[in-house]
Parts: structure tokens; C-alpha cells; sequence
């Protein structure tokens, strides 16, 4: 079951630290696993390739709507703005 927005996220398989921690806080502000949809149906999280540049922020993307994030704790305010209650 889809959820009505989609969050797509870099799943840490690429060997990126970054990715890694990224999708480890996406799954934890969500409270889902990569193909699980939001207790709420809101959101789906889905995995997205990512760049594989270490030096470059991670790429997520909403929908369809890319959004760069340079730091795993942006995700959360990204979510609250873009998805509010």
C-alpha cells in the first residue's frame, strides 16, 4: 500500500557514512522500513540511487521534488515543513 507522499532516500548500500546514517534517521522519524508506509498513510519510504560522492550532500526527494541534505538532522525539518500535520 502507497502512501499519499513518497520520501525517497539513498539506503546506505552505495558505502557511504552518510547515506547510511541518512536512511538509519529517515527510518527512525518515520517508524518504517524501506517499502513501509506510515501507520497514518502519509508517507512511504522508498530507496533512491544516490550520487556516491562522498563531498557531495545526500540527495532525497519527496514526491518528485529533489532536496539536498547536508546533515542527517535536516531530514526531520524537511519532513515537518514539507509534510505538516
Amino acid at each position: 500500500m502507497g502512501g499519499r507522499r513518497t520520501l525517497y532516500v539513498c539506503d546506505g548500500r552505495c558505502g557511504l557514512l552518510s547515506c547510511k546514517i541518512l536512511a538509519r534517521r529517515a527510518k527512525q522519524t518515520l517508524g518504517v522500513s524501506f517499502g513501509e508506509t506510515t501507520r497514518d498513510g502519509r508517507i512511504r519510504l522508498s530507496t533512491l540511487r544516490c550520487q556516491e560522492q562522498a563531498d557531495a550532500p545526500s540527495l532525497v526527494m519527496i514526491d518528485e521534488d529533489y532536496y539536498l541534505v547536508r546533515h542527517p538532522s535536516e531530514l526531520r525539518a524537511l519532513l515537518v515543513d514539507l509534510l505538516p500535520a
